[in-house]
This record gives structure tokens, sequence and C-alpha cells, in this order.
């Protein structure tokens, strides 16, 4: 009978494994980030799901930068970093020469459970195969899924601007400092 408890204990943590590791938040694993400053972003726009559709900001080439951040919709610290965005994008948006894509891994239908709460008002790239992340080699640490990018899409700066030190990070490279 104990031996039938341990199989069923082992499965049942094999099954749930993945939950817990999909959404690491713990900085002692800063080597599991792939993409490093001077990699270039695939944005992969035919492989996902345009919401909130503002065309100008998904067409428009006049820009230099490019602020691109990723969360998984089912990781509540992920989705905490998105939400952060209604506070903090507002802060770039006096810069023209700067445009913000938000992909999200989520189902339409479980965004729009989410959305109805949260109310994004910039526009999401949903990504319900995880290709984006897959093809990009991200890792699952929501503070290194946001990235400053050029125009090519080549990586400037890795982390979110919430913090003072990265905000200036952010404004020193757009400004051409």
């Amino acid at each position: 009978m104990e031996i039938k408890k341990c199989v069923y204990k082992s499965i049942l943590l094999l099954l749930l494994s993945p939950v817990f590791t999909s959404c690491i938040t713990n900085n002692d694993n800063k080597d599991k980030l792939v993409i490093q400053v001077g990699d270039t972003i695939n944005l992969m726009l035919n492989s996902v799901i345009r919401y909130n559709q503002q065309d100008s900001l998904f067409s428009n080439n006049d820009f230099k930068f490019r602020i691109i951040t990723y969360g998984n919709a089912y990781c509540r610290p992920c989705w905490e970093k998105i939400l952060k965005w209604k506070e903090y994008l507002p802060r770039f948006q006096k810069f023209s020469q700067v445009t913000f894509l938000c992909y999200v891994y989520a189902s339409p239908k479980d965004f729009d459970e989410l959305n109805n709460e949260a109310k994004l008002n910039f526009p999401v790239l949903l990504d319900t195969k995880e290709r984006f992340r897959i093809v990009n080699r991200l890792s699952n640490i929501p503070e290194d899924l946001t990235f400053l990018v050029n125009k090519d899409n080549k990586v400037l700066c890795i982390g979110p601007p919430f913090t003072d030190k990265k905000y200036k990070e952010y404004i020193k490279i757009i400004q051409g400092e």
C-alpha cells in the first residue's frame, strides 16, 4: 500500500512540476536568461493574434526604438508586470520615436476575462502557442521579459523600466546620450 501512495505522489508531482516551474521569480535563476543585449528579437507578427488593435502602433515605422514586453497571463507575477505598464507606459509616450508592444501568452477567451478587469489600453499581441517566447529564447523570469530594441529589433537593454535606475538607462539610450 505504501508503494502505491508513493507512486501516486510521484505522478502528481510530475504532473504539477510544469505549473510550479512555468513562472520563476527567484533572482538566483539569472543563468536562465538566454537572450542577450545585441541579439535580435523576432516579432513573429504572423504568429500572434492582435488584441486592442491599434494599427498605427503595429505598422508605424517612424520610430527608432521599441519597448517589447512578454508575459504569461497564467502566471501571477508575470501578469502583475503587464499591469504595471498601465502606470509606466505614459512616461514613454512623450517620446515620438518610441513604440510599445506587449506579447501575452493566453487564449483569447482567458485574456478577455482578465482584461475585463484590467482594461489594458495598449496594443497586445496574444501568443497562444508561446511561439514568440520559444523562437526568441526567452526565460521564464518576469524581470527578464522586457526589452528596449532599436529599429532593427536589436536588443539594447533588458529589464522593465520600473526602477529609477532602469528608467534612466532607457532614457539615456532613447536620447542618445
